[in-house]
């Protein structure tokens, strides 16, 4: 990811082309540095309450405490993230990516 002042092209009234000092390039390396490892901070979200689950509008019949169960167990997959230079991580990258497609075509 680069920063404005680093762009690659240059545009004659470019307002974020500058002269970059020393100090300030290490500040932005820093800062991008930070970024990039609470992207892989934990998701930390807890349901203040279970969910009404009614399978029959879904033809499904699994019960609520069952529906509440698999919430719990998928919420803690997620929360735990995929890094794969970590310790044991509970889906494998495939598994990671059915996962979020499966999410996001639910959400969507």
């Amino acid at each position: 990811m680069l920063f404005p002042e680093n762009t690659p092209y240059r545009v004659p009234i470019n307002p974020f082309r500058g002269k970059i000092t020393k100090g300030l390039g290490e500040k932005h390396q820093k800062a991008l540095q930070d970024a990039l490892g609470s992207v892989r901070g934990p998701f930390l979200f807890n349901t203040e309450q279970p969910y009404c689950f009614n399978g029959d509008s879904v033809s499904a019949d699994i019960s609520t405490d069952s529906f509440n169960a698999a919430v719990t167990t998928i919420i803690a997959a997620i929360e735990r993230g995929y890094c794969a230079n970590r310790d044991p991580n509970p889906l494998d990258a495939s598994d990671w990516a059915r996962l979020s497609c499966a999410i996001l075509a639910a959400v969507g």
